[in-house]
């Protein structure tokens, strides 16, 4: 035998040495493919998975959204609550009419902030007390006022926004007509006092409308 023929049955004999039989050859593709397959599987699982967490999680931010916002805007109470808050209200219009400032000032909290109808701005409430003894002593000495609230809103079990109008009568001409009144309310040693107050004139026609 020549060597170019020994050669050349040497090379295939190492190229068949390198190849791994063909059975194992079909095994391992089949194995890649099902690998991949596996792989695919668990991926689309991971994502699916990964999804539903996500989903989870915006369920969850807006339940809580939702739940904060309900409990900002308006805290279920009972209506006994409501009937003292009211009660709050028109005791301060029965004491104005008596003209019965101390009883007017007991009404609020010792730190109210009472905004009064000419925008002065009463600090506590000793100051309430000695600013209205003055306006009944002259101006509203016989001036009579009508309330009506409309809303009252419980920010918590212990917070109530109220808010109506107030009408005087036999008062400076200034004073006369209906105004939008707001008060907050504040619940402590079971009793609701005023911790806030501003009232405002109700004007007719709108200011901001262009002039012909």
């Amino acid at each position: 035998m020549s060597a170019n023929c020994c050669n050349t049955a040497t090379a295939k004999t190492k190229e068949a040495a390198s190849q791994p039989p063909e059975q194992f050859r079909e095994m391992a593709v089949t194995f890649q493919e099902n690998g991949m397959a596996k792989s695919t599987k668990l991926l689309a699982g991971a994502t699916r998975i990964t999804y539903f967490i996500g989903m989870a999680a915006v369920g969850g931010l807006w339940f809580v959204a939702q739940a904060g916002t309900i409990d900002a805007a308006q805290i279920p109470m009972s209506g006994n609550e409501e009937a003292a808050v009211r009660k709050v209200i028109s005791d301060f219009a029965d004491a104005w009419n008596r003209h019965d400032a101390k009883a007017m000032a007991g009404l609020h909290t010792d730190d109210v902030n009472f905004v009064n109808i000419f925008g002065q701005w009463w600090k506590g409430r000793s100051e309430v007390e000695e600013g209205l003894r003055r306006g009944h002593t002259t101006a509203f000495s016989k001036s009579r006022m009508l309330v009506n609230t409309e809303m009252v809103k419980f920010l918590a079990p212990d917070v109530a926004l109220v808010h109506g109008t107030m009408e005087l009568q036999d008062a400076p001409p200034e004073t006369l007509g209906r105004c939008h009144s707001s008060r907050a309310l504040v619940k402590a040693n079971g009793r609701w006092l005023i911790s806030s107050f501003q009232n405002t004139l109700i004007r007719t026609g709108d200011p901001a409308a262009p002039k012909e």
